[in-house]
């Protein structure tokens, strides 16, 4: 069975790491931190996420829901600067999402091109919304902006790495070419920023 897209952007990219940050928010008995509601997902402690520290409280669906919408909203950027990099540079559109679709539904990318293609715009739009629901979670861990970018950036471009390693679609960025590596970084670096501000500006305006 393949795993949802969701799965995959919470797991490969550090699931275990981000449990932990989270767990002192949402795991821990409520008599720790006074908690008064019950349920599932209680109400966290209030904590400093904007870019000036403002304190408010979230709870987990929110911070995912909120992430998703600014994952959309980063995902745009990413489209938008990886479009400036190409006229710039002159290189072909990426096409590792396609490849990544293509290896998870079990097809080879390299004999099935069509189908790499057909699953590039796909993979590309639910990956990048899906990951804007991690950087909603870094927000429980009572991150303000630009630890909680620092720590998402780690996240997203050492994720993204690992799982092209795994799929064997790219080997280790020491071995890309300078021009591969600036390229991957200022989509990542992109995506990263415009996801964290999206994400502080919606947490903002509720």
């Amino acid at each position: 069975m393949m795993p949802s897209p969701m799965w995959i952007a919470g797991w490969h990219i550090g699931g275990a790491p981000l449990a932990y940050l989270i767990k002192a928010r949402v795991c821990r008995p409520r008599a720790v931190f006074g908690w008064s509601t019950p349920g599932v997902f209680p109400r966290a402690p209030r904590f400093n996420s904007g870019l000036l520290g403002t304190e408010r409280s979230m709870d987990a669906l929110e911070a995912i829901g909120l992430g998703l919408l600014a994952g959309a909203v980063g995902t745009v950027a990413l489209t938008l600067a990886e479009k400036i990099e190409i006229r710039i540079s002159g290189r072909e559109p990426s096409t590792v999402p396609g490849q990544v679709g293509a290896k998870l539904t079990g097809r080879d990318p390299q004999t099935q091109p069509q189908v790499a293609e057909r699953l590039n715009p796909i993979v590309h739009w639910v990956h990048g919304i899906s990951l804007g629901a991690v950087r909603g979670l870094l927000g429980l861990a009572g991150l303000s902006f630009l630890p909680a970018t620092g720590a998402f950036f780690l996240m997203v471009w050492g994720g993204d790495v690992l799982l092209y390693r795994v799929l064997g679609i790219a080997k280790m960025p020491w071995s890309w070419s300078g021009p591969e590596l600036a390229g991957d970084l200022w989509g990542k670096g992109v995506y990263v920023v415009a996801t964290s501000a999206a994400f502080v500006a919606l947490e903002g305006a509720l």
